[in-house]
């Protein structure tokens, strides 16, 4: 297995090709400039993998997109807003992003299957991230580094989602930071968790066409990382972790779990409301 560079079509589109096990050379590509509709449309994207963070972010700014094409309602905000801005817990793109962001202890993907016949998105999933509760077992505030299970576990499980549940073979993945928002920028230890991910998956499963590192704005660097790491020598080996399955709504919860460090809290339970 091996990654090798191809072309710059622009500052802000770079990617190359991984090579597997198999002989088939999966396209990597790193953009963070064109609208996801576009990519869609040119068949370079048929679902995305990304953060639950609803406002002002990169899901925010696509929901209104994405509810359209996948055949969801949106939330009622006049409700809402008459309710007091509680909490809800229903099968529209925002009120699931708050669920699993600030609600949900577990490490939990939601995935949303296209309810739209002739979509040309096969479905949404939501991955738990740098700023979703779940994570809070999982910080190490003393050093201030990302727990590498966590984006490497989120990131191959939602890509599995993907390929089996949603028949997906063109994904656009978003980096699990919540500093990309801020001055803080990207953080390349999560870059490189999710590389990780990739590698062994693409090494496991065949078929897949193109992954894209759809980013929101530039300090992301997943192509130079890639091919820094090379993947022959950082190849390593999957372990398998525990998931549970649940559906509701249409939607589907996959709970995760695998072995965390002493002192971390370990005791989250299912946490779909009933």
């Amino acid at each position: 297995m091996y990654f090798k560079p191809t072309h710059l079509t622009s500052d802000s589109c770079k990617s190359g090709l991984l090579v597997n096990r198999f002989g088939e050379s999966i396209r990597i590509t790193h953009d963070y400039q064109r609208q996801l509709q576009d990519l869609v449309i040119d068949g370079l994207v048929d679902s995305l993998l990304i953060e639950p963070e609803d406002g002002f972010s990169a899901l925010g700014g696509t929901r209104d997109y994405l509810s359209d094409e996948l055949g969801l309602k949106q939330r009622n905000l006049a409700k809402w807003v008459i309710d007091g801005m509680t909490p809800d817990f229903e099968p529209n793109i925002s009120s699931l992003a708050d669920w699993a962001r600030f609600t949900d202890p577990d490490v939990t993907l939601v995935g949303i299957p296209s309810q739209k016949q002739n979509s040309r998105l096969k479905g949404l999933v939501l991955m738990p991230y740098e700023g979703s509760r779940s994570y809070m077992q999982f910080s190490q505030p003393r050093y201030n580094k990302p727990y590498r299970d966590f984006f490497y576990n989120v990131t191959y499980e939602a890509m599995l989602y993907a390929y089996i549940s949603l028949g997906a073979r063109n994904l656009a993945i978003s980096h699990l930071s919540c500093t990309k928002y801020l001055l803080e920028g990207y953080r390349m230890d999560i870059t490189r968790s999710q590389i990780d991910a990739i590698i062994h998956f693409c090494n496991q499963y065949q078929g897949l066409r193109e992954i894209t590192f759809w980013d929101d704005g530039k300090g992301n660097y997943p192509i130079e990382a890639l091919t820094y790491m090379n993947p022959e020598e950082f190849l390593g080996k999957h372990r398998d972790i525990d998931r549970t399955h649940e559906r509701r709504m249409g939607v589907e919860f996959i709970s995760l779990s695998w072995n965390v460090p002493a002192n971390h809290n370990s005791n989250a339970t299912t946490s779909v409301p009933k």
